[in-house]
């Protein structure tokens, strides 16, 4: 099963505007740049509800050991970046405020900024002792060189390495949601940033633009929760690689839906039967009509799901996507719960048998508010 949450604040914070918010900004911005001889940082933070993911482990919906959690952020522009570089991600320490502001046209100093958590508070400061401000953070937190630029926990750390190629941050913080989970640590969020040693170095590390969750587009942040869906049962149909194994001739087969809809709505909850029938049985003299006999597909058969329009893949093969079994048909299960909506989806199921993998189009689908 795979979970989608959408970001429920988002900002950048820059060292050279260290009063500046950018809550709504429709970027975010991780850097390490010079102008002339002013350098100049950016970090982001980011933050997701997680109550209802807690709500799910409790009642056993998401298994509490086995699940995973990802970061996953689109890139829409990178400048000067190093050949080989890295992107590091902590749990953010402190509260703080998202505020209204954007870096260039609508400039305030509410919300998070480089030196406050919250602008319009002054007493606000991220990490330790300064302006005779003490904050009160416990062991493991770290700031930056001065107490500015946000404060994170270090015991718990996510990195992302690239080398001579760019793709999209997609982080693993799952052990973030663990210890928000239990409540040894409070949710107050993500940093990303580049390593302390490169930020102060004397060298540009480069720039990379993310979409923020105030973006138009379709790329809002996401945080990802995946886990193996054992929710199956022992059912009275034959799978279909059973019944090739079993015959003395080629077998080609079908796979397809018989209840997949032309559109469902957001938030929707679906279980799409998914049956395989062969395609041109062998003429036999019985009372079962060929045709309609359906089987089981193989246990190792998986689902993905892929925006039709752009072709990007939103869900792909995984242990986490794997088509499970019914009682009398194979099931795939899915939430439509923040799928952008107004978007034509489709569904795939590559199935795999001992002969060949093959991949089927079930259907397209829209996702309507």
């Amino acid at each position: 099963m795979i979970l989608f949450y959408t970001a429920s604040k988002d900002a950048t914070i820059y060292l050279q505007q260290p009063y500046q918010n950018t809550g709504i900004d429709e970027m975010l911005e991780i850097s390490k740049v010079y102008y002339g001889d002013t350098k100049d940082i950016s970090r982001v933070l980011i933050q997701f509800d997680t109550t209802e993911i807690s709500k799910s482990i409790a009642n056993g919906t998401i298994p509490s050991g086995s699940f995973t959690a990802s970061l996953q952020l689109k890139i829409t522009k990178a400048e000067e970046l190093a050949a080989d570089f890295t992107i590091e991600a902590n749990p953010i320490s402190g509260s703080w405020e998202m505020g209204t502001g954007t870096r260039f046209d609508n400039l305030t100093t509410n919300g998070a900024t480089w030196i406050y958590r919250n602008g319009d508070n002054t007493t606000t400061n991220w990490y330790t002792t300064m302006n005779g401000i003490t904050a009160s953070y416990g062991l493991g937190v770290t700031g930056s060189w001065d107490g500015r630029g946000a404060s994170w926990y270090t015991s718990s750390v996510a990195t992302q390495s690239f080398s001579y190629t760019l793709e999209d941050i997609n982080l693993d913080v799952t052990a973030f949601v663990r210890k928000w989970n239990s409540g040894s640590i409070t949710n107050n969020g993500i940093i990303l940033k580049f390593p302390s040693d490169k930020e102060s170095g004397s060298v540009d590390y480069g720039s990379i633009k993310m979409f923020s969750t105030e973006t138009n587009t379709i790329y809002q942040p996401k945080l990802v929760i995946s886990y193996v869906d054992n929710v199956g049962v022992t059912g009275s149909l034959t799978t279909i690689t059973d019944f090739i194994n079993s015959s003395s001739y080629d077998v080609s087969y079908r796979c397809y839906s018989p209840n997949l809809k032309t559109s469902y709505q957001e938030a929707q909850k679906v279980t799409l039967k998914i049956e395989a029938r062969e395609l041109y049985p062998i003429k036999q003299f019985n009372s079962t009509f060929a045709y309609q006999v359906k089987y089981y597909l193989p246990t190792t058969a998986y689902y993905s799901e892929i925006d039709t329009l752009t072709k990007e893949t939103i869900i792909g093969y995984s242990d986490n996507s794997k088509v499970i079994k019914g009682q009398f048909n194979s099931l795939i299960k899915l939430n439509f719960q923040n799928w952008p909506v107004g978007r034509n989806y489709t569904l795939l199921v590559k199935s795999i048998t001992s002969d060949n993998d093959e991949i089927f189009e079930i259907g397209t689908f829209d996702i309507y508010k």
